[in-house]
């Protein structure tokens, strides 16, 4: 489930492209929850991603000739990459999943960071891209930053 869960949610991310004007809290709120999911989270979790992805593409579900821009991700694809891109994925994803439960918490709590949720949105839908290494580490960065401000949010409530 957990390669499933985050091919559905780099998935989410792509669907997101182009549809920003409808995206809401609980798309941020879903990617948080779902990096911060144990291994094996229930099929339930996975169809709240689905329902999301849903309501930013509709159509995408019907589609008699799918392009496949909105699919969720192939994990298996995650390992075809250069070694150093590899590396940089996965060090990209254990940020995702160490700053998620810190995000998650505050979105339970009412306190959705829209920043948060942006940097989220992108380094997810760049797990399933080809990028220059240069944007990887950039966005590994960004995440030391986004779980600052996530903790200093969380301090002063």
């Amino acid at each position: 489930m957990d390669d499933k869960l985050i091919g559905a949610l780099i998935g989410l991310a792509r669907a997101t492209e182009g549809n920003e004007h409808l995206i809401t809290p609980s798309v941020y709120e879903v990617m948080f929850e779902g990096l911060s999911a144990e291994v094996g989270a229930d099929t339930k979790l996975y169809e709240r991603v689905r329902e999301e992805k849903k309501k930013l593409v509709p159509d995408c579900f019907y589609c008699a000739a799918p392009c496949g821009r909105n699919e969720d991700y192939d994990m298996s694809q995650f390992t075809k990459a250069p070694e150093e891109t590899v590396n940089l994925k996965a060090t990209l994803l254990a940020v995702l999943k160490g700053i998620a439960p810190y995000a998650h918490n505050a979105a339970k709590n009412g306190h959705t960071d829209k920043r948060a949720g942006e940097y989220f949105r992108k380094a997810l839908y760049y797990l399933g891209a080809e990028l220059d290494e240069d944007i990887f580490l950039e966005t590994i960065k960004e995440g030391g930053e986004v779980f600052i401000n996530i903790k200093y949010i969380d301090s002063i409530r």
